[in-house]
């Protein structure tokens, strides 16, 4: 038999752009626990006008849109389901280069900004910062790709096949 993952993915009705301002530089929600804390506590230092929030279902969306990037720092070996939500946001999104980024068709630069530790995201936040244009354009090519490939609906399609 056969085994195929079935991975993450967004519900458009809920994870959806909000007609709000991208009012903070960058945004973290997350539970911010283990090194999680020392990640926002540099992001903070370097970039003030950044925010750790946490966001209940209703509001998670409406959360993301208000940053002007939404930072993604994986904790396990595996890319979470933040990075398929984020995307369906329209917000840039910058997150820890996995293999599955890969495996789900995301390109590093086209959909999303990688990086390998604390420095290289520091340093894609103020790429995203002094470039909004190019950060925004990409955004909306990770939505649209999100929207078109990694929704619930596509999911339950590859079981049913």
């Amino acid at each position: 038999m056969e085994a195929k993952m079935i991975g993450f993915a967004a519900d458009p009705e809920h994870h959806r752009p909000h007609p709000v301002a991208r009012e903070y530089d960058w945004l973290a929600l997350w539970h911010n626990t283990g090194d999680r804390v020392a990640v926002c506590e540099a992001a903070a230092e370097r970039y003030p006008g950044g925010r750790v929030l946490w966001a209940g279902y209703d509001t998670y969306a409406e959360y993301i849109s208000r940053g002007k990037c939404a930072l993604n720092w994986l904790r396990g070996d595996i890319v979470n389901m933040r990075v398929f939500e984020v995307a369906a946001t329209g917000t840039p999104l910058i997150t820890t280069r996995h293999e599955d980024m890969d495996y789900y068709r995301f390109v590093e630069g086209q959909h999303y900004l990688g990086f390998t530790g604390l420095d290289e995201m520091l340093d894609k936040i103020g790429y995203v910062l002094a470039h909004p244009g190019e950060a925004e354009a990409m955004a909306r090519r990770a939505m649209e790709f999100v929207l078109a490939k990694h929704t619930y609906y596509n999911r339950a399609l590859e079981v049913i096949g």
